[in-house]
């Protein structure tokens, strides 16, 4: 291999790095190669390098080198970069956020889709978002930058992969925290960069950017209850993933989200038979945190079908496995949902202990959407033990927590519970208010399917000005089963 073909591309790609120029660049990409092999047959121990600003130079050059081979194959070259990866991450001096690091990372994950191996895949992807130099936000104001027609960016101009893939990773960490951002950021980027030659890049790489865009952005108009709106992202990702590596393994994580989709308009049925055959291939594909994420679709069916017990069970077995592979997140959208039943089963000592564990995770992990329904769910133990303005005040807590994050489905849904509790505190012309307030946002978002008759009665009975407390309670339910 000759070298010096490799400095005018580190020199560009190094250009904007603070990276001392002391080393020459053919001596950097010597000793790369030196340290590549060193590394792979364990001659070298991290504990043995000093720290100094030639070592780092030397680490962009590896970079690099790992990057361009056009010779090993994508095994040994994942094999190559994971071990780079985990040799620089061994040197304490180093940083988790170093520019290196974060490249490497980036390198992995690239060719983990290059290997077809969708776990190793998932697993770079987070792990190149816990080194990420740059806060996504940085990185989602830069391309925004680039994507203004008065950028003196070309149309040909190569794709900046790596920022992609760290808005990418940001925006999936905040969907459960801002949806609103995370619909408008995903849609803006999706068709900034379908407007951008899909040949820049390498590999299919622009691609799978757009088929991500799609998914996240549909996602995030599922969690805001856009239905709809929701299905034609979920249509264009997949019109994305059919055409890239690891196709199907994408394809399946589109699948969880159309399967979610069907579980709030109440196809229980649909999600008892697919549920549990998407979990048994996400466990083929060793994507043990997506087969959770199936598992809990089943979960909910049971519960919002009223087999508490079944349910309970279920919610038991992830909260128990989500803890074991260290994902606090499901642990405690686990333990949330048990509070519930525990609630709804009368089983008052579980259901505070499952509170107290998901409320210090939730918070620990700024997860509103989740921590909203929780307080929803200390809205009905309150009601349950008759402490009817303790109750009143909860719900309207979790009835502020969704407006802040622009859920109005939860707030048009919290609105009919509060009617409910102001009829039984004799206060109708609350109740009343609380209604009219909830119907508009009910027929905006096609929340209630035509023609079911409890929305029609209620409608009436509100007009008459004597609220039909049946058609009420009917509906109250049906967002209870909905899990709003």
């Amino acid at each position: 291999m000759d070298l010096t073909e490799f400095i005018p591309v580190w020199l560009e790609a190094t250009k904007d790095a603070e990276v001392s120029t002391g080393l020459p660049v053919d001596e950097a990409l010597r000793r790369a190669t030196l340290l590549r092999e060193a590394i792979r047959q364990r001659t070298i121990r991290p504990e043995d390098v000093e720290r100094s600003t030639e070592f780092v130079e030397v680490l962009y050059a590896l970079s690099l080198l790992l990057e361009r081979d056009e010779d090993a194959t994508p095994e040994r070259l994942l094999a190559d970069c994971e071990a780079v990866f985990h040799f620089a991450r061994a040197l304490s001096w180093l940083g988790e956020g170093s520019a290196p690091l974060s490249r490497l990372a980036f390198l992995c994950w690239r060719n983990a889709r290059r290997n077809g191996n969708a776990s190793k895949e998932s697993e770079w992807s987070r792990v190149h978002g816990q080194t990420s130099v740059a806060d996504y936000r940085d990185a989602l104001l830069s391309m925004r930058e680039y994507a203004e027609p008065s950028s003196s960016r070309c149309a040909s101009s190569p794709l900046d992969v790596e920022q992609l893939l760290s808005i990418c990773e940001g925006l999936r960490d905040q969907l459960e925290v801002s949806p609103d951002h995370v619909s408008e950021e995903s849609a803006f980027l999706y068709d900034f960069l379908s407007t951008l030659n899909r040949e820049s890049g390498r590999f299919d790489e622009p691609g799978y950017c757009l088929g991500e865009l799609a998914l996240i952005c549909g996602a995030a108009n599922r969690v805001l209850s856009h239905r709809d709106e929701a299905r034609r992202w979920f249509d264009r990702a997949e019109a994305s993933f059919v055409l890239v590596r690891n196709s199907s393994v994408h394809v399946a994580r589109l699948a969880y989200q159309r399967l979610a989709l069907r579980l709030e308009e109440r196809d229980f049925e649909a999600v008892m038979e697919l549920a549990p055959r998407w979990v048994e291939r996400f466990v083929e594909l060793d994507l043990l945190e997506d087969a959770l994420k199936c598992r809990f679709l089943e979960a909910h069916a049971l519960k919002e079908t009223e087999r508490l017990d079944l349910a309970k069970t279920a919610f038991l077995g992830i909260e128990s496995d989500a803890r074991l592979i260290g994902n606090d997140r499901l642990g405690a959208i686990a333990a949330q949902n048990l509070f519930q039943i525990h609630v709804f089963l009368g089983e008052i000592d579980q259901a505070l202990v499952q509170a107290e564990r998901a409320t210090a995770t939730l918070r620990g992990l700024n997860n509103r959407v989740n921590l909203a329904k929780l307080q929803l769910g200390v809205g009905y133990f309150l009601r349950g033990q008759g402490r009817l303005g303790e109750s009143i005040a909860a719900f309207r807590d979790a009835q502020r927590q969704f407006l802040e994050i622009q859920m109005r489905a939860d707030v048009a849904a919290t609105h009919l519970v509060l009617a409910d509790l102001f009829l039984d505190a004799n206060q109708p012309a609350q109740a009343e208010r609380e209604i009219r307030a909830a119907l508009p946002v009910i027929d905006e978002l096609k929340l209630i399917p035509e023609g079911i008759a409890a929305l029609s009665l209620l409608r009436d009975s509100v007009h008459r000005r004597q609220i039909d407390r049946k058609a009420l309670r009917s509906l109250t339910g049906y967002f209870e089963e909905l899990g709003f």
